[in-house]
């Protein structure tokens, strides 16, 4: 659990804009037991069991003979199905930044029931559905807020959709930070391991795991839709007494 017990460079995605952290998959869809995992700090999974490669451990011998390949196992080879995938993405997308290419990646997985709780995205990448051009984002949050009385602390708001108020979104992203939240301090702020979005219109709501000590933050909720496009919610900010 890369949450728990982190591990480098791979944690650096919960930093970098230009960091993704890929588990690894088998064929029947569930994640490698060797591999990586964390709901927080690991982005998503692609296939990483059995994928057939070139070597050139035999130069005598010409690439693409049966001699010449192997298969292979580990979140490497995953990693570098993600790096292939990127590169299509900035091939269709010469102008993408790379935070949205990691947005593109996230949103447009394949949901896995096995990943759901083990993975930002909850999912397996798709190289189709990372191509596909949607330029409406979700319709912003503006009822962020507290449960009252709720303990631990608890936050809520109202669902908004994959096209404006239309569908269902993909994933969210909430953060904490002693401080107002902005573009140059975000990836600072503290991450809330929350639920996956609703259909438009639905309540929300996800506790925070972590004690509080008494002091002002602010939380901040950005929702994503199946490319990346984002809106964020309004920020709250919250007073916990000494």
């Amino acid at each position: 659990n890369n949450d728990e017990s982190p591990f480098y460079p791979s944690n650096l995605s919960l930093t970098l804009d230009n960091v993704v952290a890929v588990a690894a998959t088998d064929r029947l869809n569930q994640l490698a037991g060797f591999s990586n995992f964390g709901p927080d700090s690991v982005d998503l999974g692609a296939p990483g069991v059995g994928i057939l490669s070139l070597t050139s451990r035999d130069p005598s011998v010409p690439l693409g003979y049966a001699s010449g390949l192997f298969s292979g196992n580990g979140t490497s080879p995953a990693a570098a199905i993600v790096s292939g995938i990127a590169a299509l993405i900035y091939s269709e997308f010469p102008q993408i930044t790379p935070l949205e290419v990691k947005r593109r990646l996230r949103g447009s997985v394949d949901r896995l029931p096995v990943l759901l709780p083990l993975t930002v995205s909850g999912g397996r990448v798709n190289a189709f559905r990372a191509l596909e051009r949607d330029e409406v984002p979700p319709a912003p949050i503006t009822d962020l807020r507290l449960v009252d009385g709720a303990s631990p602390l608890t936050l809520t708001w109202t669902a908004t959709g994959d096209d404006g108020q239309e569908g269902q979104a993909m994933f969210y992203e909430i953060r904490y930070l002693t401080e107002p939240i902005t573009s140059s301090n975000i990836r600072f702020a503290q991450p809330v391991n929350g639920s996956f979005p609703q259909p438009a219109g639905a309540t929300e709501t996800v506790a925070v795991p972590a004690k509080l000590s008494p002091g002002t933050y602010y939380f901040l909720l950005h929702v994503f839709d199946n490319v990346g496009n984002m809106t964020e919610s309004n920020q709250l900010e919250v007073v916990i007494p000494g």
